[in-house]
């Protein structure tokens, strides 16, 4: 697989205590890995989790006994319920669905690698209709779709993220 051209994050502009932003080191994880498609999926869909975790506890009555019982509420369960509770939109709903497959596949397949158009072809699949172009997969590699999902995914629901993720803990 050819390596694929990075678009800097910018963190060489950042103060050095916005580094240590969770948020920030996230994106630095992921730069670091944007030549392994296999570590690079399961560390977006990690804090993808995270972040479905956060919505589960700010928006759910019941959060405590959805995130305290991962065998009845694994991941996929979450993400159904914040689409039925209406937090995620169908395509937010699809998108994240679709790194879940993804992700487990990186994780139970040995050799896992990513086929860009493949990908390209069935994550634009997810919405067809005229609102999928503006959600279409412009990404030319396979960092650059994380990123792209994993921000698309922050920007939706930041006022609940960032006081959690923004704040530096010390």
């Amino acid at each position: 697989m050819p390596k694929e051209e990075l678009q800097p994050i910018g963190v060489g502009r950042l103060p050095p205590e916005a580094l240590q932003l969770p948020w920030f080191r996230v994106l630095q994880n992921l730069q670091d890995q944007a030549d392994n498609p296999q570590l690079l999926i399961i560390i977006t869909h990690g804090f993808i989790e995270l972040l479905v975790n956060t919505l589960i506890d700010d928006k759910c009555r019941n959060a405590k006994k959805v995130m305290n019982s991962t065998r009845d509420f694994p991941h996929s369960s979450k993400l159904l319920i914040l689409h039925e509770m209406g937090i995620l939109g169908d395509f937010r709903y699809k998108a994240l669905d679709y790194l879940r497959k993804l992700r487990n596949k990186a994780a139970h397949e040995p050799f896992f690698t990513i086929d860009m158009p493949r990908l390209r072809h069935e994550f634009n699949a997810l919405q067809p209709d005229a609102a999928g172009e503006t959600h279409g997969l412009k990404a030319s590699g396979f960092y650059q779709f994380c990123v792209y999902n994993l921000v698309l995914f922050w920007v939706d629901h930041q006022e609940v993220f960032k006081p959690v993720f923004m704040q530096s803990k010390g």
